[in-house]
Parts: structure tokens; sequence; C-alpha cells
């Protein structure tokens, strides 16, 4: 099963990990947009409450919906004003890339942590439940992130 079958596969069934994963990577993308515009200069996401890894500031109703309906979704974009850059261009540019890059990031990060996983389930000789529950969490957080990241590198 290829990565597109097994992203798409991960909205359909019961796997009830999905939507606590897809918040996690969206609020990190999210955030990393409007901290990235906060160091360059832009004070827009901080005043209007975006710089929070709270997700309720971030989430769309209609996009929400449509992500536990259809297995696609999306979250309120980040304000960004450009005009608060020295360098416009380059600002939106940096910006736009922090989203992705930060979702590779979460990926890689996921990925160490499910390796941890493994390595302590393996050494304790455990064979509880929580590992298995934790593999599958990082597993799907990883998944994620990476289809996120490439979608949004989609021009």
């Amino acid at each position: 099963m290829g990565i597109v079958e097994r992203f798409i596969n991960l909205f359909r069934g019961n796997n009830w990990l999905v939507i606590p994963a897809a918040l996690l990577c969206i609020v990190v993308h999210e955030v990393s947009h409007g901290y990235a515009a906060h160091l360059l200069g832009d004070r827009t996401a901080k005043s209007m409450g975006r710089l929070t890894l709270n997700p309720l500031p971030h989430i769309d109703p209609i996009g929400l919906i449509c992500m536990m309906l259809f297995g696609f979704g999306w979250a309120k974009p980040v304000p960004v004003n450009p005009y608060h850059f020295n360098k416009r261009k380059l600002g939106m540019a940096i910006v736009a890339f922090v989203g992705p890059l930060s979702n590779i990031l979460f990926a890689v990060i996921s990925l160490l942590l499910l390796r941890l996983n493994f390595y302590l389930s393996a050494n304790l000789n455990a064979n509880y439940p929580v590992f298995e529950v934790l593999a599958s969490f990082f597993t799907t957080l990883a998944i994620l992130n990476v289809g996120l990241a490439v979608f949004n590198l989609i021009p």
C-alpha cells in the first residue's frame, strides 16, 4: 500500500487517533506560520490570539466538518500582513515555507518517538496495549505531517 492510499485510509473506519493527530499537525503548521511572521516583524497573528497551541482559535468549523465527513479539511489561515516586513516578498516566502518545514520536522520527531517506543517495548519485554496505541499514534502523526507538508508545497 502506497503512502497516498495509507494517508486516505487513515480517515476511514474507526481510527480515533486521526482527529487528535490532525489537530496537532494543523495547529503546529499554523502557529509556525504566525511565529515566523512575528519574528519578521508582523504582530498581526499575535494580536489576534493565533500564536497559541490551543486548537480552538485555529479551527474552521466547515473545514473540521469536511475533515470528519470526507477525510479532507482545512484550518483558519493565520493572518499575515506583508507590509510589516522589511522585504515583503522574501518575508512572505519565508512565512509560507515555514509551515511545511514545521510539518517535516514534526514528522521526524514523531518517527524518533516511534523508534523510542519500539525500543522501550522490546527492552522491557512488555506487551502492554499502551505501546501499540503510541506506535499507532506516532505513525499517524508522521503520515499526516508528511501529507500536510507535501500538500502545502503545491503551488
